[in-house]
């Protein structure tokens, strides 16, 4: 729809369960899509509650600007920061889908 680039990088920190997989977030998988120095990136996840990830992710991105978002947690932008507990997000494994009617 913005008729933007589109950066993936797969960071990955934690299991399905939440636990840690590594000692700290690991860079697993990159897209490449030129950027030019200085340009302004959206970084956008589900949850940042350490940042931990983020700042891996923020890493990659060096010599851009980088803006955050994420539904909850801690970023430049949160979607719902009233939410301060788990969430069984729609896509999460172990979140049933709901019975067809």
């Amino acid at each position: 729809i913005l008729r933007r680039p589109v950066l993936r990088l797969r960071v990955s920190y934690r299991d399905d369960s939440n636990e840690p997989l590594f000692e700290e977030p690991k860079l697993l998988a990159r897209s490449e899509v030129p950027c030019a120095a200085g340009a302004t990136v959206l970084l956008v996840d589900d949850v940042s509650v350490t940042g931990a990830t983020m700042e891996r992710a923020r890493r990659e991105l060096s010599g851009l600007t980088v803006i955050t978002l994420v539904l909850k947690g801690r970023a430049d932008h949160v979607a719902f920061p009233e939410i301060k507990g788990c969430v069984a997000w729609p896509w999460s494994p172990d979140v049933a889908p709901d019975p067809p009617p």
